[in-house]
């Protein structure tokens, strides 16, 4: 037998391979590990990245709806059919990769829009407008994007909420969407938004300001006047008379009123297209016809307004005249009626009848006939004096409307006679709840049980023509108290308040104007505006005439000889100004209320919501400095603030739209 002796240095040997082998081993099992773990973060990395183009791809598809919708709601509405925005996608031609786009249920080719519910319901749309509330329309976009040959299928969806918001206009103490020029000689607080979609010059430290103060343009707080030459104020508005924080706000987001349906281009808003708010719709547009009652078209006031007025082109001239039919034409609008009853004619509730039949000499009736129905038409009818002495044949010398009627005076700023169309506002609200035949309560009622409110707003036309002496116009008299009715409808009681005059003319206001309700005493004098209604006034201007105005006025009445008394005015008021032009100072926002009265000691009260819209196109006479035809009032001045409360806003309040980004998800 064989024994073989391995020697030590063979077994050192043996060992230091093995451990050899070992590392050798573990090395490449690490490399493998750190090999694989490259390969997973390369294609984990891979993957991150994918998912972020994903993203941006899938925020550029929510973002290609949002501008579309973006743009038909400013400047016209939101498609009815929210459908027809869900195929807008991306143009991919020059993206370096190309994306598969698809709804939250996996259908390719379109993203998924949903539309919530307006809840009618004023909120607060953020500090973005100021502190303002609106009636939001929300709105969730969402797109799912995936990437095309690639690598990894990583989906990835962004979704957006936006505010489609309807923000009622009489919110702002001051709105102007032209330049907004203020340089009061006397101190004035402003309390309440100022806003203009212009630029803004604040001129004096004799305003304080409360609230936000912005413009889309720019806030001049300078001695000069930037937008009239020559115009200086007495130093400019110092940063401490700015009292909220953070403002005044140059180059904000301007606010817009979309001007019907017939056009969305953003021109559609600028202040001269704007006055079409005020006027008789264009054709195909415009009430009783169907299509007057689309949401777009009702920015129009005339297709909006409880009851439409006209007159003959005649206007005063033709007076008690001419022995037939009516000086005026008043139309009911309601728009839940089935066409063509959009409109239905009025029957005139005041007549002057005469009498020249049977040999007896002429008498004339001036009392109201309310239990009598004569259409406009109807040339005669026979009747019975009271005094019993039978007559063959009465004849309608005049047929008219209780609170209607033509009158005439003379305004000094316009050189002009005032052809008027003048709404007597004590005698409205008695025709609103006057049940007898021909008064007005079967259309209050009709109109509170087809839309929830009754009638609340006239639109007046006035057909006399404009000439360099003659001046189309209208006037609201005897409006201490505006209407107030209550109407039951099944179970349900709805109460309606107040009143909103309409016209594309000049407007004047003769006296207190809404200073008390039913059961309260008269407040004039005060800022308190617990006992109003809501109340409005749009006009192409505005003039106010005070109390102690009389209408025996002549052109040649001096200045001296028209003393002002104490007045109080309580409305919401938009209405045209005369730009400053050549050296020309439009009067600033103290004198947006034409005066034509001496004021001097004598105070103004104004309670509202002053909007400027437009230049005027009636009233054109540039502002005269005071002492020519007029002297200006001490002025209380005071925003509204029932207008902050919905149920307490005018009528026809215009509503500027607006658009607030609410969320932002990814996923």
């Amino acid at each position: 037998m064989k024994i073989f002796f391995h020697s030590s240095q063979s077994r050192k040997r043996a060992f230091a391979l093995f451990w050899t082998l070992m590392f050798i081993g573990i090395s490449l099992v690490t490399f493998g590990s750190i090999m694989y773990w490259v390969a997973s973060s390369s294609k984990q990395a891979q993957r991150n990245n994918l998912f972020t183009t994903d993203e941006v791809a899938a925020e550029a598809a929510t973002e290609t709806v949002f501008a579309q919708m973006d743009r038909d709601f400013l400047y016209q509405s939101l498609n009815p059919d929210i459908t027809a925005y869900n195929k807008l996608l991306p143009n991919m031609t020059n993206w370096p990769v190309h994306f598969v786009f698809s709804d939250t249920n996996g259908v390719t080719n379109q993203i998924s829009i949903y539309e919530g519910t307006n809840s009618g319901v004023l909120q607060s749309l953020g500090s973005e407008f100021g502190g303002l509330q609106g009636f939001p329309q929300p709105v969730t976009i969402t797109a799912t994007a995936t990437a095309t040959n690639q690598a990894f299928s990583v989906p990835a969806t962004v979704s957006q909420m936006i505010n489609f918001a309807y923000i009622p206009a009489f919110q702002f103490a001051i709105f102007y969407n032209i330049d907004l020029e203020i340089d009061p000689g006397a101190s004035m607080p402003i309390v309440g938004a100022v806003f203009s979609n212009g630029g803004i010059w604040s001129g004096t430290d004799n305003l304080n300001y409360y609230s936000a103060v912005e413009s889309a343009e720019t806030v001049s707080t300078g001695n000069n006047d930037p937008f009239c030459s020559g115009k200086s104020g007495n130093g400019g508005t110092s940063a401490s008379h700015f009292h909220l924080s953070g403002y005044p706000l140059s180059n904000c987001n301007p606010l817009v009123i979309p001007i019907g349906a017939g056009d969305s281009s953003s021109t559609a808003n600028n202040a001269t297209n704007v006055t079409a708010i005020l006027n008789i719709p264009p054709t195909g547009a415009g009430a009783p016809l169907d299509i007057a009652y689309v949401t777009t078209n009702l920015t129009y006031d005339f297709n909006a307004a409880s009851l439409i007025v006209s007159n003959p082109a005649s206007g005063k001239n033709l007076g008690l005249q001419v022995p037939t039919g009516s000086v005026f034409t008043v139309y009911f609008q309601d728009p839940a009626n089935t066409a063509p009853a959009h409109w239905t004619q009025v029957t005139n509730d005041f007549y002057i009848l005469t009498n020249w039949g049977g040999g007896v000499s002429r008498r004339i009736n001036t009392n109201y006939v309310p239990s009598l129905i004569w259409t406009n038409s109807q040339p005669s009818l026979t009747a019975t004096w009271t005094n019993g002495s039978p007559i063959t044949t009465n004849r309608i010398l005049y047929a008219g409307f209780s609170f209607l009627t033509n009158v005439m005076f003379y305004d000094y700023r316009e050189s002009a006679t005032c052809q008027v169309v003048q709404i007597d506002v004590a005698q409205f609200r008695t025709w609103v709840t006057n049940n007898a035949v021909n008064g007005g309560s079967n259309y209050n009622y009709s109109l509170t049980y087809d839309t929830g409110h009754g009638l609340n707003s006239i639109y007046v036309y006035n057909s006399v023509p404009l000439t360099p002496l003659q001046l189309p116009a209208v006037r609201l008299v005897n409006g201490s108290r505006l209407p107030n009715s209550t109407n039951t409808v099944g179970t349900s009681t709805y109460v309606t308040s107040g009143l909103t005059v309409v016209t594309p003319q000049p407007l004047y206001i003769w006296g207190h104007y809404n200073v008390q309700i039913d059961g309260h005493a008269a407040l004039t004098g005060q800022t308190n505006t617990t006992y109003t209604y809501p109340a409005a006034v749009l006009a192409d201007a505005i003039t106010i005439l005070s109390t102690s105005w009389s209408d025996t006025y002549v052109s040649g009445t001096g200045l001296s000889s028209r003393p002002a008394g104490a007045t109080t005015i309580n409305a919401g008021c938009l209405e045209g100004i005369v730009e400053s032009a050549n050296g020309n100072y439009s009067g600033g926002v103290e004198n947006f209320m034409r005066l034509l009265e001496n004021w001097s000691g004598v105070t103004l009260t104004y309670n509202g919501s002053i909007m400027v819209m437009f230049p005027s196109q009636y009233a054109t006479n540039i502002w005269q400095n005071t002492g020519n035809y007029y002297n200006a009032p001490g002025r209380n001045w005071s925003f509204d603030t029932n207008f902050l409360v919905q149920s307490h806003l005018p009528p026809l309040t215009p509503q500027f739209r607006g658009v607030v980004r609410n969320t932002w998800s990814g996923y």
